[in-house]
């Protein structure tokens, strides 16, 4: 049983127009699988460009930060170098009042020692004259009262 020409021609073109439909479908799944593809990697590519974006925000972030921490350490040093400028100072100058407290304390005692030595002389010098005339007198007295000791000045 052969089959007429025309029934293999209509049959092959069947076949044609169902392997074309096939040859049509699997390229549209080429085509899809491409467009797929192309998405993936498109959101691929976006996941690693927000990925690096995110990397370079956090690293700028953490120079910030060290930035800031390196500021506000420089602002402490120069704060406690400040504050150990001025205490010296103030020792400084407190040396200095001790110092000159102690400078007059001792020209007060010199000054005070040197009195009391010229009273001394003086009392001495006093006491001396007194004696003297004191001598004087009594030699006088006996002089008068016929005494044989003699006052020499």
């Amino acid at each position: 049983m052969r089959r007429s020409l025309p029934d293999e021609r209509k049959a092959l073109a069947e076949r044609y127009t169902i392997d074309a439909e096939e040859a049509e479908r699997r390229e549209q799944r080429v085509l899809e699988q491409a467009a797929r593809r192309a998405e993936a990697e498109e959101a691929a590519r976006r996941a690693v460009e927000e990925a690096a974006a995110e990397e370079a925000a956090r690293e700028a972030a953490a120079e910030e930060a060290s930035r800031r921490a390196e500021a506000e350490e420089a602002a402490r040093r120069a704060a406690a170098e400040e504050a150990a400028r001025q205490a010296a100072e103030e020792k400084a100058a407190a040396e200095e009042a001790a110092r000159k407290a102690a400078a007059e304390e001792a020209s007060r005692r010199a000054e005070a020692e040197e009195a009391a030595r010229r009273a001394a002389e003086e009392k001495a010098a006093r006491k001396a004259a007194a004696e003297e005339a004191s001598r004087h007198a009594e030699a006088e007295i006996g002089t008068a009262t016929g005494s044989e000791e003699v006052w020499s000045p």
